[in-house]
């Protein structure tokens, strides 16, 4: 090469390697969350998070504390309180009976766009604060305060993706396999679980779910799952139809994932992160983040608006501005997060190919057979005639889906020739309230579809209660989103409805009284003692509430299954399914023989279910199950 030509192509050369070797320190040192502990600022700056005048720009992180909150307190244990504030629910459109939010509707001079909701800024504020520490620096298990929680954080985390579950590699078999099978007979088929070099899982904790299907009557039924401790599952069912049947297995959640993620949560309190405002709107706002406990990362004094919440602990930072204070909260909304969570790449690995397609991840098998006519089924009796304590603890199959349809087990629901004529029946001279997420509120929409309603309050506003009333059946249906913590979107004014308050508005007039009460979605992003918590104050409200309304009707709606909506873990909801379920068994144990359990997590395995909104016709097969409890 010419002396002239290396004049030139070696400097460009060397420039290139040189800005090479600096994107890509630049790019790890980016990758912080996946491979190094996330470092605490020790530099000590001001207090405080940001503070809102008017439309003056926020101060980002400038009011960012730098002591490291690592630990986690004890969460409250607050039972709700007789003196909540009152919402008034209108029952009936007339009177005293008046649409009224706790603390008004939120003013329109506090646009989205005056905070932040740039995942960085929370990013820095967990960095800041500690509450993201790498797993490598492990989580002592005396944190977590529930059983479930305390067995996956005392097995051993990920140590190569290669004993994760195989789903071409575990095997699926029957037991003691017959050479004929007829309906009504037991089946029961065992799972054993390999890893990548086809070793045996050397222990339980994974998640499966068991179904049989029947492609030609669209049929479909689940089984009962028992983890046998050893990497080996067994699921039992009964042969429901006759015909061609086929098993299948979802290999859903390793123990690892299940593991990680129940230390995510504990490490940073919460995998969505609510913001609330404070102040008069005319001058200016402050707003502050809040938890379920106390006390609240950053802040060194709490708001404790458990009272607010209808007595369900809710906590959040005091405005650092002495203009403003804990009685002036107005408005909630979400603060955007990290995408990527906080891991190693082993675990960023196995989050990565559980994301994947095809989604529903069915482990291989061949198993296929033909169910014989059996003796005729006897006549089931009506769902309402069955025991409230066997909704709680029978197991699955509860039901299962012929042509489309769902039939009870052990009962029978009712027929779904005309859904108008039998909700309108159904529903006479009742006071019904729903109390839940949005999946409550798809409920609401569609039994106010099938009542007719001539008067609906507060429907244009997606989160907030909604009234359904028809004066010529004297029926009325109340759909309130539950206390927080509620993922409400972008600023809106505090509408939750907190149970006891709602318990406390239902007007004793003589007539029916029916309350469905569901928790879920919104739990699902904290520790699973927060969960506990909500139910546990829930149970001790309607207690109260039945020995002052002993005829009124309750429901507890259970968790359903959701596929594709919860794989990752910023919003893992599809993995807590059994574990409330769990926790719902426990907590409700006094309150077996005075109220209903709806159960749908085999409705919704059977189903094949994606969406964390199950499909329309999802829904209204289970109105028919509700329907069979409180149609007397």
């Amino acid at each position: 090469m010419p002396l002239s030509y290396r004049k030139i192509f070696l400097p460009v050369v060397a420039v290139v390697v040189v800005v090479v070797i600096w994107m890509t320190y630049f790019v790890t040192r980016r990758r912080i969350i996946d491979v190094e502990p996330l470092i605490v600022n020790r530099k000590p700056i001001n207090d405080g998070l940001m503070n809102i005048q008017n439309n003056r720009t926020y101060d980002k992180l400038a009011a960012l504390k730098s002591a490291r909150y690592v630990t986690q307190t004890p969460r409250g244990k607050t039972a709700p309180s007789k003196e909540a504030a009152v919402t008034s629910l209108p029952w009936a459109p007339s009177g005293a009976w008046v649409a009224r939010p706790k603390l008004g509707r939120w003013w329109s001079g506090l646009s989205s766009s005056h905070i932040v909701t740039d995942e960085n800024y929370l990013l820095a504020y967990f960095r800041r604060h500690g509450i993201m520490a790498w797993e490598g620096e492990g989580l002592r298990v005396e944190k977590a305060t529930t059983p479930i929680e305390k067995w996956y954080l005392a097995t051993p985390p990920l140590a190569d993706t290669a004993m994760l579950p195989n789903e071409h590699n575990s095997q699926v078999r029957i037991i003691s396999p017959s050479r004929t099978y007829h309906m009504g007979d037991t089946i029961s088929i065992r799972v054993d679980l390999f890893d990548k070099w086809n070793r045996i899982r050397p222990m339980g904790g994974d998640q499966l779910r068991i179904w049989l299907t029947a492609a030609q009557s669209a049929s479909s039924v689940a089984a009962e799952v028992v983890d046998l401790g050893n990497g080996s599952y067994v699921g039992r069912s009964i042969l429901q139809w006759e015909g061609l049947t086929s098993v299948k297995v979802s290999l859903t959640y390793p123990r690892e994932f299940l593991r990680y993620l129940i230390w995510l949560r504990h490490s940073v309190h919460t995998l969505r992160w609510i913001s609330a405002s404070f102040g008069d709107g005319a001058n200016g706002t402050g707003v502050t983040v809040c938890l379920p406990s106390a006390p609240v990362p950053g802040f060194p004094t709490t708001c404790d608006l458990t009272k607010q919440n209808g007595g369900f602990p809710w906590f959040c930072g005091r405005p650092h501005d002495a203009r403003w204070d804990c009685s002036q909260w107005r408005a909630t909304g979400n603060l955007a997060g990290p995408v990527d969570p906080p891991a190693n790449d082993l675990t960023l690995f196995m989050i990565r190919k559980m994301n994947s397609e095809p989604i529903l991840r069915t482990v291989e098998n061949e198993l296929m057979f033909i169910v014989q006519p059996g003796p005729s089924s006897p006549s089931l009796p009506p769902c309402w005639t069955q025991s409230k304590r066997s909704t709680w603890t029978s197991p699955a199959p509860r039901g299962w889906f012929r042509n489309g349809s769902w039939q009870g087990q052990t009962c029978a629901v009712p027929s779904w020739s005309d859904p108008a004529a039998l909700v309108q029946k159904c529903l006479r001279n009742t006071r019904m309230l729903m109390l839940g997420d949005s999946n409550m509120r798809l409920w609401f929409e569609a039994v106010e579809g099938m009542l007719g309603c001539d008067v609906v309050v507060d429907k244009e506003r997606y989160h907030e209660p909604k009234t359904c009333h028809v004066p010529r059946l004297n029926a009325s249906v109340i759909y309130g989103p539950h206390a927080m913590p509620f993922n409400a979107g972008t600023w809106v004014g505090v509408q939750t409805l907190p149970l006891t308050t709602a318990l406390r508005e239902i007007p004793d007039d003589g007539s029916r009284i029916v309350v469905i009460v569901h928790y879920f979605v919104h739990l699902a992003f904290y520790p699973l003692d927060v969960f506990r918590d909500v139910v546990r104050a829930a149970c001790w409200a309607l207690q109260l509430f039945l020995r002052q309304h002993p005829s009124a009707t309750v429901l507890v709606r259970g968790p359903h299954v959701m596929y594709r909506a919860s794989k990752h873990p910023m919003h893992p909801v599809d993995a807590s399914v059994a574990w409330y379920i769990s926790v719902l068994r426990e907590e409700f144990r006094a309150l077996y023989d005075r109220v209903w359990f709806l159960n749908f997590e085999d409705m919704t395995i059977a189903s094949e279910n994606l969406s964390s909104h199950p499909p329309q016709v999802t829904v209204m097969e289970m109105l028919k199950v509700l329907l069979g409890y409180i149609c007397v």
